[in-house]
């Protein structure tokens, strides 16, 4: 094929060729013109095609040595695809040419304008097999992307009943071939758990009338293996109809074993403190000493845990609502609901970011509540969340105005917790930073901090595992340096800021 996508150039065999050398096309918008090259012989054209780029060929139903059909049959032997216009006025010939690989006839004669005509004519074929192609090469790329996927891509047609794309992960997640859902679209409704049928029937119906939807359900394999799927489809909608329903399938079997696992270990947990709760109430009731202050804290530091770890089984699903956010409101917020004792927080921005404000207030308060109680411990860090403190009594907010740009203080007086500590969030280039004047964390240990269950010497903790994984699910990225005090910094980047 021609490089220019302006031009055309033909193959002309004929011994009474109809066209010119240069046939101008001054009123269309895709070519501009053909350049012919003419031969009369079948032998010098397939010599000619081998040695040249040549987008189109007309040729005469009879030559000197070799009919026209028989010249298609070379052709194609060759090239399946090169559009071949051929010249007769033979019916018989016209009715064998097209399963002889011919692409379309013209019928040859003397009247004025024929050459103009078979021009329009081997343009359009020419254009028709150049947008053919152009579609072709575009689906095995877009194919070829999709097999490098690790979720099941697929496309239906709009009532279902005909499986339109669908790539290889269907037979590692369904254990079923792709030949046989292509061969009966209805298959995958057959390893779908009898219980979700009817909610996956409703779904398919309002994905059909122009909804999108997104559906978790089970799948059993032929091998008996149940496991979960989520799909989300989308309608593709042409005047008015559904034409297309495209989506992605993917397993999300371990995510429903973490949730089920964590629901259980909460509950299991939950009951017992909650007796051990009433019977600290009875206790106080006789003796409310210091100690008792000390099981309280006890208690609410497991209560965190079990909210931490429900967090940490569900975060990695839940859908992002993203919306402008400004960053210091969500901090002051935080600050008065995380116990900080005597820390100071200094605000130094005014940025506005797009985010899911409950992640981003999820991944304030645990950088917060990890840095005071680095800053109320004389022990070694590990950088984690689990430091016991005192209860948090009420809080009094004092608010100033500070030199710099959007800088605000904040103190809170809450027992001897975090005492002198001072936690700063400011602006990046691309992010926004939290630091603070505590004891900091080893430079050998801060690759580890964000690992699960990584720890303080005094317990487990999960806060930083929440805060990485909000950070991954907004497509930001995170790093944990010494801050200019010597404390712990960390920088979170990627982040879209909201421009006024």
């Amino acid at each position: 094929m021609c490089v220019q996508a302006d031009q055309i150039h033909v193959l002309q065999v004929d011994t009474a060729p109809p066209l010119d050398e240069t046939v101008d096309f001054p009123d269309t918008q895709r070519t501009n013109s053909l350049t012919v090259t003419t031969t009369d012989r079948a032998d010098d054209a397939l010599d000619h095609l081998e040695r040249n780029a040549i987008d189109g060929i007309v040729v005469a139903d009879s030559l000197p040595d070799m009919t026209g059909l028989a010249f298609v049959d070379a052709v194609r032997e060759t090239d399946p695809d090169i559009p071949v216009l051929l010249l007769t006025e033979s019916e018989s010939v016209a009715s064998d040419a097209v399963s002889r690989g011919v692409t379309d006839i013209f019928r040859k004669d003397t009247e004025t304008g024929q050459s103009d005509l078979l021009a329009n004519r081997i343009r359009l074929l020419v254009e028709r097999h150049r947008s053919t192609e152009t579609a072709v090469q575009a689906r095995q790329r877009l194919t070829e992307l999709a097999e490098q996927s690790d979720e099941l891509l697929w496309v239906f047609s709009g009532d279902w009943t005909e499986i339109q794309f669908v790539n290889s992960q269907y037979e590692s997640l369904y254990g079923r071939s792709v030949e046989s859902l292509q061969a009966n679209p209805a298959e995958f409704m057959t390893a779908i758990h009898p219980d979700d049928q009817d909610r996956v029937i409703q779904a398919m119906q309002r994905v059909s009338a122009g909804e999108a939807v997104d559906l978790e359900f089970r799948i059993t394999r032929p091998d008996d293996e149940r496991r979960w799927m989520r799909a989300e489809a989308q309608p593709i909608v042409e005047d008015g109809t559904v034409t297309r329903i495209v989506g992605a399938s993917r397993d999300i079997t371990e995510r429903k074993r973490l949730e089920e696992f964590a629901s259980e270990v909460s509950h299991d947990l939950r009951n017992p403190l909650d007796v051990a709760r009433g019977q600290l109430e009875l206790a106080r009731a006789e003796n409310d000493g210091d100690h008792l202050d000390s099981v309280e804290r006890a208690h609410d530091r497991i209560g965190q845990l079990i909210d931490d770890l429900l967090t940490l089984a569900r975060n990695g699903e839940a859908a992002l609502d993203s919306e402008p956010v400004p960053l210091q409101t969500v901090v002051e917020q935080c600050w008065q609901t995380v116990e900080t004792g005597d820390a100071t927080l200094e605000l130094q921005t005014s940025a506005v970011v797009r985010v899911d404000p409950a992640r981003l207030r999820q991944l304030f308060e645990n950088l917060i509540r990890n840095s005071v109680e680095h800053g109320s411990t004389s022990s070694r860090p590990r950088a984690d969340d689990s430091v016991e403190h005192g209860p948090t009594p009420h809080t009094e907010r004092q608010a100033e105005t500070g030199e710099q740009r959007g800088t605000t203080s904040l103190s809170q007086s809450q027992g001897t917790a975090a005492a002198d500590l001072t936690l700063t969030v400011g602006e990046l280039d691309d992010g926004f930073y939290v630091a603070d004047d505590g004891v900091g964390i080893p430079a050998e240990e801060r690759e580890n901090v964000f690992e699960g269950g990584y720890s303080l010497a005094s317990g487990p903790g999960f806060g930083l595992r929440i805060v990485d994984d909000i950070a991954d699910t907004h497509g930001w990225s995170i790093a944990v340096t010494e801050s200019d005090a010597g404390g712990a910094r960390f920088e979170i980047t990627g982040v879209e800021f909201e421009t006024a």
